[in-house]
């Protein structure tokens, strides 16, 4: 059955510059199995050396992170829509995330209610430090603030609106995911 996986920025260059990635997967561990064969190299990003996944990747189905329902057992259906994710952080204390992404809107998507999304669907306190929308096209530079995994399950869902999506400050414990 056809998923799609979304990969970071961080990935692409393993890909051929495609951020999205087409395969057939019944499960999670089979998606990745696929994403392997389509891309060689990048399951050793993802997965650390006994199949696991790595503690700096977040994998989201829907709006559900794996680790949360059946980790790389976590069935698909048809059309599912895998998020892969570094973790991010401007500063973590007390479960509490702080995290600063940068947002860019097509001339299609300007007119989306995508910040009153986030303010009424997830747990997360939305800042806009900088922004500038017009009818053509948009940016801002957000920074969302609430349980960890509230934050990471908003910006799964920030990844599956077609925004383009970078994290503007990133923790080192991200950076070292990928490497």
């Amino acid at each position: 059955m056809p998923i799609s996986i979304r990969l970071p920025s961080a990935l692409i260059s393993l890909t051929e510059g495609r951020q999205t990635i087409e395969v057939s997967a019944e499960s999670v561990g089979e998606a990745f199995m696929a994403l392997e064969a389509a891309c060689p190299g990048l399951a050793g990003r993802l997965l650390d050396d006994s199949g696991a996944l790595r503690r700096y990747v977040n994998v989201f189905v829907g709006r559900e992170n794996i680790r949360n329902l059946r980790g790389l057992e976590t069935p698909l259906k048809n059309g599912d829509e895998l998020v892969i994710l570094p973790a991010i952080a401007g500063g973590a204390k007390n479960d509490v995330e702080k995290v600063v992404l940068n947002l860019v809107a097509r001339y299609d998507q300007v007119k989306e209610p995508w910040i009153w999304r986030i303010c009424t669907d997830f747990n997360v306190k939305v800042n806009i430090l900088k922004a500038n929308i017009d009818e053509d096209f948009g940016w801002a530079q957000i920074e969302l603030e609430g349980p960890i995994e509230e934050v990471q399950r908003c910006i799964a869902w920030l990844h599956t609106t077609g925004l383009h999506v970078e994290p503007h400050q990133r923790s080192v414990g991200a950076d070292a995911a990928y490497s």
